[in-house]
């Protein structure tokens, strides 16, 4: 029996290119969903029933009770079997480590969850270190329950990557993800067009603390977009107000609400781009995966000191140079 814990659109992609990579059979996969109407529509419109053995979805909410649930109805599922492979996106996460704690697998294999996996990677893959997060009455209420606490849990030496990303000099196996099977499906090839307008890819938490200020990222989407007759541009779900006013004043900016996630948008709503930019989204180094044909830049971040968009934006802009 294979599991496959996923909690975001992306990390379902990711889930999915997997299960075809490793070529996995009696595969369970274990849908975390949320209150948002938008987000729990989004991650179940990508999910093929026929491909999975058995769908479980648990609330991203109440994780103490739900996950010792959940771990007693995957044993329960498993029939006495083996249990191969664990497939999960958040390397650091309690219920992703609760889970390693209560059942035993032959291998572990971490996949991506967007550009958080540079970070995963550098702060407790790369350093090999022991998961330790003890919370008094939550351990209480596991063990409660019947399930063991996670306690102090040493690196997995069992443990595999599945990444899209370039990793240099890596402490475990890394297989790659292409995203093969998605830009197969949606015909992702079509979307380039000499001709057509440039996009722009919105960067989250413009305008906060540790990021880039509003006036400097609107003055980067002014310098590219100023000699363009049409721009697309593709805001951040969690953009500002004050970023959106801003944008939407450019008169030659469409401004396109997704339905979807960006890796599907494009092709779905059969949108054509010469180019496209962006900072530090995770989305613009996926799509040069999957909209290969399609030139990508990045706009560059003058920065004194590292933040957490710098980190991102230095490797993006390593990677298209």
């Amino acid at each position: 029996m294979n599991i496959f814990l996923v909690t975001s659109p992306f990390q379902y992609i990711c889930a999915n290119e997997a299960r075809v990579s490793y070529q996995t059979t009696n595969n369970v996969l274990i849908l975390e969903v949320n209150d948002s109407k938008v987000g729990i529509s989004q991650l179940t419109d990508l999910v093929n029933t026929s491909d999975w053995e058995h769908i479980i979805y648990v609330s991203s909410k109440s994780r103490t009770i739900t996950t010792p649930r959940l771990i007693k109805k995957i044993i329960r599922l498993s029939d006495g079997g083996t249990f191969e492979h664990f497939f999960f996106a958040e390397y650091n996460g309690w219920r992703t480590n609760l889970i390693k704690r209560n059942i035993n697998f032959l291998k572990h294999v971490y996949f991506d969850d967007g550009t958080a996996t540079l970070f995963e990677y550098d702060d407790h893959i790369k350093h090999k270190k022991t998961y330790h997060r003890p919370r008094a009455l939550q351990d209480f209420l596991v063990r409660a329950q019947g399930c063991k606490k996670i306690g102090r849990l040493e690196y997995n030496t069992s443990l595999e990557m599945f990444s899209i990303f370039n990793i240099t000099e890596p402490v475990c196996d890394i297989k790659k993800n292409t995203l093969a099977e998605l830009r197969k499906a949606i015909h992702a090839e079509q979307c380039y067009d000499s001709s057509a307008p440039i996009g722009i890819i919105g960067q989250g938490a413009v305008g906060e603390k540790g990021h880039i200020s509003v006036s400097d990222y609107i003055e980067k989407i002014e310098a590219v977009t100023h000699s363009q007759d049409t721009v697309i541009y593709f805001p951040h779900r969690s953009e500002s107000a004050e970023v959106t006013n801003r944008i939407k004043s450019f008169k030659n900016i469409i401004y396109h609400h997704s339905e979807k996630p960006l890796e599907f948008e494009i092709a779905d709503k059969k949108i054509k781009l010469s180019h496209l930019y962006g900072i530090a989204s995770t989305a613009l180094y996926t799509m040069s995966i999957i909209y290969k044909e399609i030139p990508i830049s990045t706009f560059d971040i003058n920065s004194s000191k590292e933040t957490r968009t710098s980190r991102i934006s230095e490797y993006l802009r390593n990677h298209f140079n």
